[in-house]
């Protein structure tokens, strides 16, 4: 009985000790096989990356210089700069070229690329913005719309744009709402928009069309007709000492048509105006007296009415 257990510990032991020894020989297999098997290196990402931008209506470009052991290239693009890149095509290792085709014109696109060999993807490359052109025209610039200046309308005017045979306009009731089209067929650069509810904010855009089509939209801008008279100026200052007069001077106001101009001659006075319809930010006046110090005070005034006095600003005229 004692040689038969002692038989079965001596084989229990051969099996553990073959089992650990073919344990420590998996474990060191697997080290030696990720340092010189599927573990090796990777390409660098590419260098030299470009993308055209505008030189094609019918793609986009993007080169690159080659990498060393590269087997294959992979192009990203994403739609704004930082953005999240997505895959868009693969060439072999003996294209240092892609076209993009499946690009938007007149959309401005980032581009990146990878490297491929047999132990992987490399990291990405640095990334160009690219585009293809249009023959549409551009989207209108500089866009204005006038922010409660009017009673009935908020008055839009824009740049024209080169190749433009009209413009249309769109509204939205927000910032990044969806844009409505209010009118087309515009051979001039400015719009009144009389549909619009008093007092409501609108935001507007513009595109211009040719034969070829409507182009892009312009940026937005915010407009808006008003019975409500403007904020009253803020920032108001006077010079002192001047001898052409006192420079009376002010921030603008939105939805201002034009300013009055207000002058005192004492602290706690009556302030009598000395200048209606001025329709800059700025008024030089020439007080009566010399080296005496005057009081002044600016209104805003729009279709809607006249704002309160601002603050005052002191200043006198020198000899």
């Amino acid at each position: 009985m004692k040689k038969i257990i002692i038989v079965l510990m001596a084989i229990t032991g051969l099996i553990t000790g073959i089992s650990c020894s073919n344990t420590l020989n998996d474990a060191y297999n697997d080290l030696h096989k990720g340092i010189t098997g599927s573990g090796g290196t990777v390409p660098a990402a590419p260098s030299g990356v470009s993308a055209t931008q505008g030189s094609f209506m019918d793609r986009t470009e993007i080169t690159w210089l080659e990498v060393t052991g590269a087997a294959t290239y992979t192009i990203y693009r994403s739609d704004s700069s930082g953005g999240s890149f997505s895959s868009i095509g693969t060439v072999s290792s003996g294209l240092l070229s892609y076209s993009d085709t499946s690009c938007s014109e007149d959309v401005h696109y980032w581009y990146a690329v990878s490297a491929t060999n047999a132990y992987g993807e490399g990291s990405k490359s640095g990334e160009s913005e690219g585009w293809r052109y249009s023959l549409k025209p551009a989207a209108p610039l500089y866009l204005n719309a006038s922010a409660g200046n009017y009673l009935n309308k908020a008055a839009l005017t824009w740049n024209s744009v080169t190749g433009a045979d009209s413009y249309s306009v769109y509204r939205s009731d927000s910032s990044g709402g969806t844009y409505s089209l209010i009118q087309s067929g515009l051979t001039v650069v400015n719009f009144d928009d009389t549909t619009g509810v008093q007092n409501t904010h609108y935001w507007y855009k513009v595109t211009a069309t040719n034969s070829y089509g409507e182009g892009l939209k312009s940026s937005g801008d915010e407009g808006w007709s008003s019975n409500l008279p403007p904020d009253a100026p803020a920032g108001v200052e006077a010079t002192p000492g001047r001898s052409d007069g006192v420079l009376v001077y002010w921030n603008s106001v939105d939805g201002a048509n034009s300013y009055n101009i207000y002058r005192c001659a004492t602290y706690n006075g009556t302030y009598t105006e000395v200048r209606t319809g001025n329709t800059s930010t700025s008024y030089l006046d020439y007080p009566p007296s010399v080296n005496t110090d005057y009081w002044y005070k600016v209104t805003a005034v729009s279709e809607g009415g006249e704002s309160v006095l601002s603050d005052f600003a002191v200043g006198s005229r020198s000899i």
